[in-house]
């Protein structure tokens, strides 16, 4: 059961990143619309920090480091979530 815990773990953790691509390239489409009809955007540092491609290996070391520590997958998925700590 737990290696099937942590296949379907794996799993959900590949989609995420494949959708996560997605969304930033969709992000990139639409400021490239907004740019190339002339629509004035103002600076936007979350919106900045958002088109930033992720990096997988830093999101998969520090997921490894924080597994071996004393917090939960749980903890160490949700600190994760936020862009601004990668």
């Amino acid at each position: 059961q737990s290696k099937v815990d942590d296949l379907r773990a794996e799993i959900d953790m590949h989609v995420n990143m494949v959708a996560e691509e997605e969304i930033t390239k969709i992000m990139h489409m639409v400021y490239g619309l907004y740019k190339g009809l002339k629509l004035d955007m103002a600076h936007d540092p979350e919106l900045d920090q958002m088109m930033k491609p992720l990096d997988r290996n830093l999101i998969e070391k520090r997921l490894e480091e924080q597994m071996k520590g004393d917090e939960t997958v749980f903890g160490a998925l949700k600190g994760m979530v936020s862009r601004k700590q990668l």
